[in-house]
C-alpha cells in the first residue's frame, strides 16, 4: 500500500509539473506574443509616420531622408530611411524580450517594419474661390493675379462655379465653393470685370484676418485661399479644364485686381490627380505599402 501511495504522488506531481509547463506556455502565448504585436504596431506607425513626414519634403531626396531619419530620431526608433523613385521608405526594427516564453527556450524576438509614402498632386477639392488662374508653375513668395482687373476676350480670372450671377460669384469667394471639383473636369468662366462683388468679397476675407502675413499666417486663416489652375479660356464665355489647384495668401484687392502670394502646401490625404498631372504645389502625402 505505501509504495501504491508513493508511485500515485509521484504521478501527480509528474502531471503537477507538466500542467504548469502548459499553464506557463498559455501564459507566454497570452503575454509576450501579445506584448509583441502591440510592439510591433507602435513601430509600424512611427515607420508609416516617418514616411510620409520625409514624403513632405519631396522631390528633394536628400531633404526628404534627412526628414525621416529626424523623425525616427524624435521617437527613439532604431531604422533608417532611403529614397527612391520618388519614394520615401522608413524602415524601423526591434528586439521585444518575453518573459513568461523564457520557461520554453524563448528569450525574445527580432521586429522588422517598413512603410512606403510618396506626394502627389491633389486631385480634387471643395472650398475653392472662384478664380482661375493660367500657370505652367509657381514659385514660393511670389505674387500672382488670380483675377485681374484689365482682361483679355472678356475674361478677367473669375469663374462660374454651380451658376451664373454677380452674387452666386460673390458667395463662393466668401464661403468657398462646396462641391468638389476635380482635376480634368470642365467649367465655365464668368466674363466681365465684376469689380464690385470681386472686391467686396475679397475685402471681407482680409478683414476676417487683417494682422496676417505671408510669413505669419496660420493654417485656417481667411485668408488661405484654394484656386484652380486652368487652361487658358477662349473669348467670351467659355468652358476651360481644370489642370489642378494652387494655395494662395491673399495679399490684396483693388479695382476687381486680386493679388495672391503662392504657397506650396501639403493637404489631407484624399483623391489624387491622374497620372502625369502637373504638380502645382498643392499635394498630399499618401501611404504606398507598408510590411511587418
Amino acid at each position: 500500500m505505501g509504495r501504491g501511495r508513493r508511485s500515485e504522488s509521484g504521478q501527480v506531481a509528474v502531471l503537477t509539473a507538466l500542467g504548469l509547463v502548459a499553464i506557463l506556455g498559455a501564459a507566454a502565448l497570452t503575454v509576450d506574443v501579445g506584448h509583441s504585436y502591440a510592439v510591433r504596431d507602435h513601430m509600424q506607425s512611427v515607420a508609416a509616420a516617418a514616411a510620409m513626414a520625409g514624403a513632405q519634403s519631396l522631390p528633394s531626396s536628400s531633404a526628404a531622408e534627412q526628414m525621416a531619419e529626424h523623425y525616427l530620431a524624435l521617437n527613439q526608433a532604431t531604422g533608417s530611411a532611403s529614397v527612391s523613385q520618388d519614394e520615401v521608405t522608413a524602415k524601423v526594427t526591434g528586439e521585444v524580450p518575453f518573459y513568461f516564453a523564457e520557461v520554453l527556450g524563448f528569450s525574445g524576438a527580432t521586429i522588422n517594419v517598413s512603410a512606403t509614402a510618396t506626394k502627389t498632386p491633389v486631385g480634387e477639392a471643395s472650398g475653392v474661390r472662384p478664380f482661375g488662374v493660367t500657370a505652367d508653375g509657381f514659385v514660393e513668395d511670389q505674387d500672382y493675379t488670380l483675377k485681374s482687373g484689365s482682361g483679355c476676350g472678356g475674361n478677367f480670372g473669375a469663374l462660374a462655379l454651380g451658376g451664373n450671377g454677380a452674387s452666386n460669384y460673390e458667395n463662393n469667394i466668401v464661403q468657398g465653393y462646396p462641391s468638389e471639383l476635380t482635376v480634368g473636369e470642365e467649367v465655365e468662366t464668368e466674363p466681365g470685370k465684376i469689380v464690385g462683388p470681386t472686391d467686396a468679397g475679397v475685402e471681407q476675407l482680409i478683414e476676417q484676418d487683417p494682422e496676417a502675413t505671408w510669413e505669419t499666417v496660420q493654417a485656417g486663416s481667411p485668408r488661405l485661399v484654394v484656386v484652380p489652375i486652368i487652361t487658358t479660356p477662349g473669348n467670351g464665355k467659355s468652358t476651360v479644364t481644370i489642370e489642378g489647384f494652387g494655395l494662395f495668401f491673399l495679399e490684396s484687392v483693388s479695382d476687381g485686381d486680386v493679388t495672391g502670394r503662392f504657397l506650396n502646401y501639403v493637404s489631407r490625404p484624399g483623391q489624387s490627380a491622374p497620372s502625369g498631372s502637373q504638380d502645382f504645389g498643392y499635394d498630399q502625402v499618401t501611404l504606398v505599402s507598408e510590411s511587418y
